[in-house]
């Protein structure tokens, strides 16, 4: 990896800017704060073992930190959704008609999402997403705490992901991406709701899990939808892996991802109420 400081500093200062302050950042890594000034002044270059750091909190990859900076800025506009870098492409590949458009407005919102996933045995993982439209697009955000408990305030280290949301043959899709240097994807298939007051849709996810060697997973999973006057500083700090005996979660969710193949089955399916 080539050094260039003047180019790691401004890229740097640009991660900082959407964070409160660099103390904030400093005290969320565990990072000095002298040294850590250090490098976005360009007087020195992280360790090895720093870069990384700075590189898992901020969910980037170690090479891209010492791109050009001009290139970097070019990155991170377009690095939130990845599956919109093809631009005009995907426009020409998904093309969905204005029915399929107004149908998915009605989605938009967030939702608490519940699953159980290979590395939280006997627990539930609450994620927190929302669906928003942006441009002729639908997309998604995930966030989740990954020491979830409802005490740790949200300063605690999270996942996020981002995706493309489609609404094709009577399902819709969320593309998901995960960046930083486990970059991976999720492709979450939902039933839309029938119900005029919609509470909750349910679907599956197909994913990979980290935790066991990079080994794909199905699982089922909830869309609870939250209200719009929501508090998001507390919907975020819900999210997290829970015992399901130790938090309040509905029996029909409990049972819907449950994950159970019944005897007249081969594979995973919906787990219907």
């Amino acid at each position: 990896m080539q050094e260039h400081p003047n180019d790691l500093s401004e890229n740097l200062k640009l991660l900082c800017a959407s964070y409160p302050s660099v103390a904030e950042i400093c005290r969320q890594m565990g990072m000095n704060r002298q040294q850590f000034n250090k490098y976005l002044s360009g007087s020195a270059h992280p360790s090895r073992r720093n870069l990384m750091r700075i590189c898992t909190f901020f969910e980037i990859a170690a090479d891209d930190l010492d791109l050009p900076h001009r290139e970097f800025l070019r990155l991170s506009q377009l690095r939130k959704h990845p599956l919109l870098l093809a631009g005009k492409k995907i426009d020409g590949q998904y093309n969905p008609d204005s029915q399929s458009k107004s149908d998915l407005q009605r989605y938009c919102g967030y939702y608490h999402t519940y699953q159980k996933l290979p590395h939280a045995k006997n627990s539930v993982v609450i994620g927190l997403c929302r669906i928003k439209q942006s441009g002729s697009h639908y997309l998604s955000d995930y966030v989740e705490l990954l020491q979830g408990d409802i005490r740790k305030e949200i300063s605690q280290k999270k996942s996020k992901m981002h995706g493309l949301v489609t609404l094709e043959g009577g399902f819709i899709y969320i593309l998901d991406h995960k960046a930083g240097n486990n970059p991976s994807y999720a492709m979450t298939v939902l039933f839309p709701s029938r119900s005029p007051k919609m509470e909750m849709i349910t679907g599956m996810t197909l994913g990979v899990s980290h935790h066991l060697s990079g080994s794909p997973y199905a699982a089922n999973i909830v869309y609870k939808k939250l209200p719009d006057d929501l508090n998001l500083r507390q919907a975020i700090r819900h999210t997290g892996q829970y015992a399901s005996d130790t938090v309040d979660i509905a029996e029909d969710i409990l049972h819907i991802i449950s994950n159970q193949i019944r005897p007249d089955q081969h594979v995973l399916s919906h787990g219907f109420l």
